[in-house]
């Protein structure tokens, strides 16, 4: 494969408020994501799927409420209570906890039991490989997602990955938000987390589709656009003192555009 070296070194313009939200998406969305995914992507693949993930997730869920269930900020303290002494004694563990958290336990059960069936679904005997399925597979998508046609357009995979998918959840937890239950706050932050990091996913595979794309373009252009030195020609300018002498600059052609030999190598994912 031919690779060219100035192409590399090459400075595209950055949005990097949006590059800092999709980094922050990306580095958060393992949890949040498992909370959403076990529900509607089935079939995983053994290295995407992580039985001990999804249990570190249970666990968490199920000692989190008995820490923001005493926390000031979620109910009407200032409103209603006098003393930090009266709001605890009127939040101890009875009723108003059972109110607002009976769905939080009920959500984790059921995660539970999907859970085990995901992990039944990627679950292999050992020194067994299937050379049939990518290990890192996201998960069969739920066809009805791609049923709901807005203003009779049927939906892509990127729209349905980055908005139908967590936009359903995020309805969900309005509505349990609503209603006072705990849960709903959850939901709409882990289907924020999850529809911003596949967004930033398709800008990666967008930006690797078109850095391929532009190298080629700018070898095939390479004899207009650096030996006969074209500055306006659409397929690529360089930025550079480049040797007068026209055949000096053809010369450097195999210095600029060489042979990467290393991607037809097979090399082993980390």
């Amino acid at each position: 494969m031919k690779k060219n070296l100035y192409f590399r070194e090459q400075v595209r313009r950055e949005n990097h408020i949006k590059n800092f939200i999709y980094d922050t998406a990306m580095s958060l969305a393992s949890y949040p994501k498992a909370c959403l995914e076990v529900f509607i992507r089935s079939n995983p693949g053994e290295r995407y799927f992580s039985l001990a993930a999804n249990l570190s997730v249970a666990f968490i869920l199920i000692v989190l409420p008995l820490g923001l269930h005493k926390l000031p900020f979620l109910s009407d303290f200032g409103a209603n209570y006098n003393s930090f002494q009266e709001y605890n004694e009127a939040h101890a563990f009875g009723w108003s906890f059972l109110w607002h958290y009976a769905s939080w336990y009920a959500y984790i059960v059921v995660f539970l039991i999907f859970t085990r069936r995901r992990w039944l679904e990627v679950r292999r005997n050992p020194g067994v490989f299937d050379f049939t399925k990518y290990t890192k597979y996201a998960g069969n998508i739920d066809l009805r997602f791609f049923n709901f046609h807005p203003l009779g357009l049927q939906p892509s995979i990127r729209s349905v990955e980055c908005i139908y998918e967590p936009a359903a959840f995020f309805v969900a937890g309005i509505a349990l938000s609503l209603l006072g239950q705990r849960i709903g706050a959850m939901l709409m932050v882990s289907s924020i987390v999850y529809g911003l990091s596949y967004a930033a996913l398709y800008k990666q595979g967008d930006n690797f589709i078109m850095d391929k794309i532009d190298e080629q373009i700018i070898n095939e252009g390479f004899e207009d656009t650096f030996v006969k030195d074209h500055f306006n020609d659409p397929r690529g300018r360089f930025h550079m003192d480049k040797p007068r002498d026209e055949n000096l600059r053809r010369k450097l052609r195999d210095s600029i555009i060489v042979d990467d030999r290393r991607n037809d190598e097979i090399t082993f994912a980390e």
